[in-house]
């Protein structure tokens, strides 16, 4: 049978998804390093990172609801060059010597595109994709974004000898690549435009609904937890095992290669099971995950936390958003899974400060802030069981609906 998630727009983004995510494990993995000699200190890191977060998530809420109003073509390709500009200057910024701040202006700014191109390739893939296969087209996507992620910190490993500058710079060109091949090979998806004017309040509409604010709550706490991957234990590691920043190269490479051997093996065994039970179960094996990184006493035990983490990512990530774009009304999908986005950007945003502050809060025993961590990912998975509940008995109020016959007048 022909697999309905390879619609042509499908494999466009993903290719997109690559070029982006090879540029970001260029630049991410060392960035907190860099940023740490200037700032001074982990917690000063950690907000620079909340700050482009929140830039993120302001974009997603822009461009979910520009998606549903200019097309889905124009605002990935908007997005697309100016991310790709905001980092060319990032590495003028280094090559001139200006200020760390003037580095970490560049990349919160360079954060709003990042955040508004995905609410549209997200109503792209729901436009063209049937429901019962969106999980397993956004598994592509983040097999695609994976790979990317997976050469990106080995070749960065060589590029970052020279500093931020080039990394930054190639960040920024890969940008442009993907830019010209969404301009010549993406199509417009076809979807419903909203016919009425927009109004501010018209964003907190999503959140009206009970099932779908739930899932934006529980998603908001998954990557409080998911947070910590990226940017604390880039912090941690080095420190407390006495490593060099760039062995933190096997983690990252790790978590790409095993998305990209294996999103597409667990999103097909995963698809026999409620979404909400994969979120649970994803959830906590991030605790797990962490809980073992964090009492690792050498670079081996941390890698094997980290593989244990992204098993809870391959599980979670996609069931995740295919959901949200299933709970979205088909008039309104960008609004909705900008929404959504926002949630999930707030909570990135919120893990990167925690991790910050729970680092320098327990730098005398940092194995207790680990967990604490785990067990945060595990009350997480509970509150997916509650969304999977009210999913349920909302399924079962339209069926009743449906099958009771209307009342005589």
């Amino acid at each position: 049978m022909q697999d309905k998630g390879l619609d042509r727009r499908v494999r466009v983004l993903s290719a997109g998804q690559a070029l982006n995510a090879l540029g970001g494990g260029l630049l991410i993995p060392y960035l907190p390093h860099y940023l740490k000699e200037g700032a001074g200190s982990a917690l000063g890191v950690g907000v620079v990172f909340a700050l482009a977060t929140l830039a993120s998530a302001s974009g997603r809420v822009v461009g979910g609801e520009l998606a549903d109003r200019l097309g889905r073509r124009r605002v990935i390709l908007g997005a697309t060059l100016l991310r790709s500009v905001f980092f060319i200057l990032m590495s003028l910024a280094g090559f001139l010597s200006y200020p760390v701040a003037a580095l970490a202006a560049c990349y919160v700014a360079a954060s709003f595109p990042r955040g508004a191109l995905e609410p549209a390739s997200d109503a792209m893939v729901a436009d063209v994709v049937p429901d019962a296969y969106r999980a397993r087209a956004y598994s592509y996507l983040r097999i695609a974004r994976n790979a990317g992620w997976a050469l990106g910190p080995m070749a960065g490993s060589f590029v970052g000898e020279g500093g931020l500058a080039p990394l930054a710079l190639a960040t920024g060109l890969l940008g442009i690549v993907n830019l010209a091949q969404c301009a010549w090979l993406l199509p417009e998806s076809p979807h419903s435009a909203p016919t009425s004017r927009f109004h501010p309040q018209d964003l907190a509409l999503a959140l009206k609904d009970r099932v779908f604010r739930a899932h934006s709550l529980a998603s908001f706490a998954l990557f409080v937890g998911f947070a910590q991957l990226l940017v604390t234990v880039s912090l941690d590691v080095p420190a407390r095992l006495h490593v060099e920043p760039s062995q933190l190269k096997w983690i990252f490479t790790l978590n790409g290669a095993m998305v990209v051997l294996f999103q597409a093996l667990v999103t097909r065994a995963a698809g026999t099971v409620r979404r909400s039970h994969a979120l649970a179960l994803g959830a906590i094996l991030y605790g797990a995950g962490f809980l073992v990184i964090g009492l690792s006493e050498h670079l081996a035990g941390v890698v094997v936390g980290a593989g244990i983490v992204t098993l809870g990512e391959l599980l979670s990530l996609p069931a995740c958003v295919a959901l949200a774009a299933e709970l979205a009304p088909e008039k309104s999908r960008g609004r909705y899974l900008g929404a959504y986005g926002l949630f999930l950007d707030l909570g990135h945003g919120t893990g990167q400060i925690v991790g910050g502050a729970g680092l320098s809060a327990f730098s005398y025993r940092p194995a207790l802030f680990w967990i604490a961590v785990a067990a945060f990912c595990c009350a997480t998975g509970i509150a997916y069981l509650y969304v999977g509940r009210l999913f349920r008995e909302r399924k079962r109020a339209i069926l009743a609906a449906q099958v009771t016959p209307p009342s005589a007048g």
